[in-house]
């Protein structure tokens, strides 16, 4: 039976794993500067990689294709955009999206999905991006719209609110927030938190056509639940 192929290289450690395929062959852990050295372009040493493991498993087919969509790095997400548009040509699959958002959310506890969590994301960029995650019981996670703002911003944003706050924009966040306020991510392959995520949500509803990929991309659900505290800072992105 073909595989999914979940590629995550919007944040700062890219991963792929394979859906179906057992032991380390399948389950690539996150692909740093120290695997593919200064010299070598971190997309060849990617795709060469998931090439060396199709064979090695003989992978003839891929039944679809998930990539992390950010926010996050910009030439990260542009690689894994450029990559899936390749795959779903050659194999004929289908491609799938997922946010930095639902990608975190999906390997928070049960415990900090029901009592909802701040994920920032690192754009790279000056500003950061943050939205609140949060799951009533035997309901579907309720997302905040995202508000964009300089860690300053951020910071002032979220400091009065009762929730925690993690994503990889933490590290620009330091000094600026006490520390019981922050959830630590563990380290984890998010690869495989972005499969967990596309193949629990694959019969959704919010399963929609976007022509960027010419195939069904997973558009998770925005259930509009306010504009969170009472801070004016932080803007949402404009289109």
């Amino acid at each position: 039976m073909a595989p999914f192929l979940f590629v995550e290289t919007a944040s700062r450690q890219w991963s792929f794993s394979f859906d179906g395929i057992e032991g380390p062959g399948g389950l690539s852990g996150p692909i740093t500067a120290q695997d593919y050295g200064q010299e070598e372009d971190p997309g060849v040493f990617l795709v060469d990689r998931i090439d060396v493991v199709m064979k090695s498993c003989n992978v003839k087919s891929l039944k679809g294709i998930a990539i992390g969509n950010g926010p996050g790095s910009f030439a990260g997400i542009r690689m894994g955009f450029s990559l899936a548009s390749a795959f779903s040509l050659v194999f004929g699959c289908p491609v799938y999206g997922a946010d930095h958002f639902c990608i975190v959310y999906e390997g928070l506890s049960l415990s900090l999905q029901t009592q909802g969590c701040y994920i920032v994301a690192d754009t790279r960029g000056q500003r950061l991006a943050v939205q609140l995650m949060q799951r009533a019981k035997n309901t579907p996670s309720q997302h905040s719209p995202i508000f964009w703002g300089t860690p300053q911003e951020i910071a002032c944003f979220v400091a009065n609110t009762p929730h925690l706050v993690t994503g990889d924009g933490l590290e620009r966040l330091t000094n600026l927030l006490p520390q019981e306020k922050f959830y630590f991510l563990p380290p984890t392959n998010r690869s495989i938190l972005l499969g967990r995520f596309v193949l629990n949500n694959l019969t959704s509803s919010c399963l929609s056509f976007n022509p960027l990929y010419g195939e069904n991309t997973f558009v998770p659900q925005v259930f509009q639940s306010g504009k969170g505290p009472s801070c004016n800072t932080p803007q949402r992105e404009e289109k």
